[in-house]
């Protein structure tokens, strides 16, 4: 990926921010026709993040904290990070509307580095970033969550799972255009993730992953590194 790409990924997240959940409660952007699958498989991975989540838990590319409902209440502690500011701010707002915006952690950065100082968690929450990373790039964000784990840490991976579907209407990984509701383009990177994929995750990264959930449009792996 070169680095107009990455930039451009980036900056079309960063501006996407107030429709970043839309894709959660099937009002788009949808790869497939049908948006019943993405409301309904969401609601599945809810309760995989509320049953695997628990003690520190560090949520890698937050977005806006979608998740934070269902794992906050099982959490000691909870870092937030992401590289878009604007990102942060609404995961901070969904915090404090969730009663806990005192006992969370804002961390900007790249997450490729993923640069967290000297904090260690128990769980780290991989959630719809590893698709708009190159193999490359995979390696390198695994190699820093195995770094940032306690030992026997969980890892949580979430993400968009290649099906029929999306066979018929997308490239199983490359460039793709995306368009915010005011119009505004961008490029970005975008792979996803058959069963096999899952299992190269296993071997490339050493991580016994398992997978909790395989849908039309969502997949889910949680593990621990070996």
């Amino acid at each position: 990926m070169d680095a107009a790409l990455k930039q451009s990924t980036w900056d079309y997240y960063s501006a996407r921010v107030a429709e970043f959940d839309d894709i959660y409660t099937g009002l788009g952007p949808a790869s497939i026709a049908k948006r019943e699958p993405y409301k309904r498989e969401a609601a599945t991975l809810h309760g995989i993040v509320e049953r695997i989540c628990s003690g520190n838990l560090l949520d890698v590319a937050c977005g806006t904290a979608y998740w934070l409902t269902s794992y906050a209440s099982r959490c000691e502690s909870v870092t937030l990070f992401d590289q878009s500011e604007e990102m942060l701010a609404a995961a901070r707002e969904r915090a404090v509307e969730a009663g806990i915006g005192d006992s969370i952690s804002l961390v900007r950065g790249d997450a490729t580095e993923l640069d967290v100082g000297d904090s260690r968690f128990d769980c780290v929450l991989v959630a719809f970033l590893v698709s708009h990373l190159t193999d490359e790039q995979e390696a390198g964000l695994f190699s820093r969550v195995r770094e940032v784990l306690n030992p026997g840490g969980t890892v949580l991976f979430m993400d968009s799972s290649w099906s029929l579907e999306r066979e018929m209407v997308r490239a199983k990984e490359g460039e793709q255009e995306r368009v915010l509701s005011d119009g505004r383009r961008f490029r970005v990177y975008k792979k996803y993730f058959a069963r096999e994929d899952i299992a190269r995750m296993r071997n490339t990264h050493v991580l016994d992953l398992s997978i909790e959930h395989f849908g039309q449009v969502f997949v889910a792996a949680s593990g621990a590194f070996t």
